[in-house]
């Protein structure tokens, strides 16, 4: 923040601008680096997503680093949205800043057309679709987003490309199809876990786990509780078939020779897993039920649904 204040001062003066870009330069890398280590954090979001706005309104860019900026606020929202417990409204306060910014932007013109000009450019249009994309989501238009992704994936020298793809795969593993193609995606761009190492080793998580390699995907969840600390304990994705609807298994309750706390098996996925936390009292070892499945940062743990007939 110290940085960001010195390069608005020095931007007050004329003839300053070197002094400006440098201490800008030393916030971003700076904010950079508190969101990759407290990515819960309100903190890590508010006064990073105000330093790319005030950028965007006080500095010439060309149309390509203005849309890579714009991408990388709508990402720090969407990341906050998702992973951020406490203040949330501190950042939702934001969204008025930036939408106030697209309509001096756009001129006041209807922001999809302005969107749709972009496009039109060869040289733009991987970060176009990118934007587009997140203005039809925003509207819950599917299919439309279902085409620019499609189109995406045909422009995968840009990183910015890859770095939402990733994210689009991540959100989509019940699929086995998109599976592969993280995994290929992973392969291919060892910058991914450098970017944003939570999402990388999340993604890998679940994906391992999909795949029933159970074993390699809790390396990648005890390389999530080494470097985090007050992982939001409410944030998870559910086990879905590849349909993308919330999946259903048969299971047993068991409890292991030592350990406290009841646990499920199920055994078409051979995996026995911790339940989420309540009391269990009532059901007995040996008892079948149904049970849904929670992809947690700090782990994979069933919830029972119902007693199986």
């Amino acid at each position: 923040m110290l940085n960001f204040e010195l390069a608005k001062l020095y931007f007050e003066e004329e003839m300053q601008l070197n002094y400006t870009h440098f201490y800008i330069k030393e916030a971003e890398d700076l904010f950079v680096l508190k969101q990759l280590l407290d990515p819960f954090s309100a903190f890590s979001y508010v006064d990073y997503i105000k330093l790319i706005v005030w950028q965007l309104e006080n500095i010439e860019y060309d149309l390509e680093d203005q849309m890579q900026k714009q991408i990388s606020i709508e990402d720090l929202f969407d990341l906050a949205n998702r992973t951020v417990s406490d203040d949330i409204e501190r950042i939702d306060s934001l969204q008025t800043i930036y939408a106030n910014y697209l309509i001096k932007r756009t001129d006041n013109k209807d922001y999809k057309q302005y969107l749709d000009e972009l496009y039109q450019n060869t040289r733009l249009r991987p970060y176009a679709c990118i934007l587009l994309n997140n203005y039809h989501l925003k509207r819950e238009e599917f299919e439309r987003c279902e085409y620019y992704i499609s189109e995406m994936e045909s422009m995968q020298e840009n990183f910015e490309v890859i770095k939402f793809l990733f994210k689009i795969y991540g959100r989509n593993l019940h699929d086995a199809n998109t599976r592969v193609k993280l995994l290929r995606l992973v392969r291919e761009n060892t910058q991914l876990e450098k970017d944003n190492p939570l999402r990388y080793n999340y993604f890998k998580f679940m994906a391992e786990s999909y795949n029933f390699n159970y074993f390699d995907g809790r390396n990648y969840l005890n390389n999530i509780q080494t470097k985090y600390h007050n992982l939001n304990p409410e944030f998870h994705y559910e086990w879905k078939d590849p349909n993308g609807k919330v999946l259903l298994f048969d299971a047993i309750v068991v409890k292991n020779s030592g350990e406290r706390f009841k646990a499920i098996k199920i055994s078409s996925i051979q995996l026995t897993a911790r339940l989420r936390k309540g009391n269990y009292d009532k059901y007995a070892v040996g008892t079948k039920v149904n049970v849904k499945l929670h992809f947690y940062l700090y782990g994979l743990l069933a919830e029972i649904t119902q007693l199986k007939e």
